[in-house]
């Protein structure tokens, strides 16, 4: 019974600690430096921390003033969308 559960458990801790990007809800999340709403689709980028917390930005530039800001340490890595295939990190 115990190894049952185990095995349902582990899936979700490794998809917990997962430190690639998440997908954004166009129109409805907002920017992580300037609150505005990520529209486009062609700038959007993300940055993920060394703990999984993944920050959303509405442009390349909100994201490097905001990694600036911050201990450039505590992140593990940057996306940016791919300008010609937007549905590419």
């Amino acid at each position: 019974m115990n190894v049952r559960i185990f095995l349902y458990i582990i899936p979700f801790l490794l998809v917990a600690c997962s430190t690639g990007p998440k997908p954004i809800e166009y129109g409805a999340d907002k920017c992580d430096f300037c609150r505005m709403t990520i529209v486009d689709v062609q700038h959007a980028a993300e940055v993920v921390t060394t703990k999984g917390k993944v920050f959303k930005f509405d442009a390349i530039e909100c994201m490097v003033r905001y990694v600036g800001e911050h201990d450039q340490e505590s992140f593990a890595s940057f996306w940016v969308n791919n300008y010609p295939q937007t549905t590419v990190w």
